[in-house]
């Protein structure tokens, strides 16, 4: 198979953005994909966003672009597509705050994983997050000797 470019898709953010609410945020960066998606080369339907963390850190996100046909995102059904590295930061920057905000300390002791869907078709975002966790029981309840009820010498 042929070797074709690698497309990167980048869109400014409005300058306002850092100072929008969350679901703002999720309704701009919705519509600015749609937008870009109405170039005729681009059919894309879906970004998921992967994300895990344990041991009270972050371990990032990883993004996969979903076409609207099967398979992943690609330009005129060959070429391959990235994101740019500010596109890919705001989608990051928005998993992590959305992850946190509902799950606050989610990434402390055994940490969780989740993902984070945005369908273009739909025009919605989801989130499905994860918990990690430790479990003990009590398997027995063991006395060798109790010298409390022992009765002092006379």
């Amino acid at each position: 198979m042929p070797d074709y470019p690698i497309q990167t898709l980048y869109f400014p953010l409005p300058e306002n953005y850092d100072k929008l609410t969350r679901e703002q945020k999720g309704r701009v960066l919705v519509h600015l994909f749609i937008e870009h998606g109405k170039r005729k080369w681009l059919k894309l339907a879906v970004i998921q966003g992967e994300y895990t963390g344990a041991g009270d850190s972050w371990d990032g996100a990883t993004f996969t672009l979903y076409g609207q046909e099967e398979g992943m995102a690609t330009l005129d059904g060959v070429m391959q597509l990235e994101l740019h590295n500010d596109v890919l930061q705001a989608l990051e920057d928005f998993l992590s705050e959305w992850v946190s905000d509902e799950h606050p300390g989610w990434e402390n002791n055994d940490g969780g994983f989740g993902t984070m869907t945005i369908d273009l078709i739909k025009r919605s975002i989801t989130l499905e997050h994860n918990e990690r966790y430790t479990t003990s029981e009590v398997e027995g309840n063991y006395t060798l000797f109790d010298d409390s009820e022992e009765k002092p010498d006379d």
